[in-house]
């Protein structure tokens, strides 16, 4: 029998493959990075999304209530104040969104609202900027912004562009012929939406509006 003892070691075939496997990962690292930079400069991106602007026009009907009355100015403004809730607004609001729940908000509504259940949310001073121009002292026009947020969420709830027209605008302005109170009908802005629910809603809310300012007026 043939001894192994003494006899040369024998050539292992590991040594080329340790030598094949190091001269590969040695390269590696360039073709990779070569690969790499190829699929990035040649992966096309995806398209940006197209964005698409509509536009549409509708046609309202505009429906003026005026009111004219033989009273001061000043005691049509005074008569209008007795009969809205003015709260302070930030307090209000800040209120309004510490709410807990909807009857919690409500309650809070109800208690800022005046005699009329209309709030007062702004007023514009209109004449003071005109009397600058003419320098008369009677170019007095006041635009209020009065509104109630329970009327408002059931008429948004049935149409949103209802949110365009509340809380509505009351105009007291002094002409030749008397104090002028003035108001756009929330149900004439509603009259082609579509909507019986919201109109119901927009028809009692003008009723409201109208008794505000005959007696405002009276």
């Amino acid at each position: 029998s043939q001894s192994c003892v003494g006899a040369a070691p024998a050539q292992s075939s590991d040594s080329g493959i340790s030598q094949t496997a190091f001269g590969f990962w040695k390269v590696f690292p360039f073709v990779a990075r070569k690969w790499i930079v190829r699929r990035v400069e040649w992966t096309p991106r995806d398209p940006k999304p197209e964005r698409r602007i509509e536009m549409t026009t509708e046609k309202g009907n505009v429906q003026r209530l005026t009111v004219t009355s033989s009273r001061s100015f000043a005691e049509v403004v005074k008569a209008f104040e007795a009969a809205i809730g003015r709260p302070d607004m930030d307090s209000f609001l800040n209120e309004i969104g510490t709410a807990k729940n909807s009857a919690e908000m409500e309650a809070i509504i109800q208690r800022a609202s005046g005699k009329s259940s209309f709030i007062e949310f702004a007023r514009f001073d209109l004449g003071a900027v005109l009397r600058k121009d003419t320098g008369m002292a009677t170019a007095r026009t006041l635009r209020f912004l009065v509104g109630n947020p329970l009327v408002m969420r059931e008429m948004v709830k049935q149409v949103a562009d209802a949110g365009s027209y509340t809380p509505v605008t009351v105009l007291i302005d002094e002409r030749p012929d008397g104090v002028h109170l003035s108001y756009d009908t929330m149900s004439g802005f509603l009259a082609s939406c579509g909507s019986a629910e919201a109109l119901n809603v927009a028809r009692d809310l003008d009723d409201k509006v109208e008794k505000l300012v005959n007696e405002a007026a009276a």
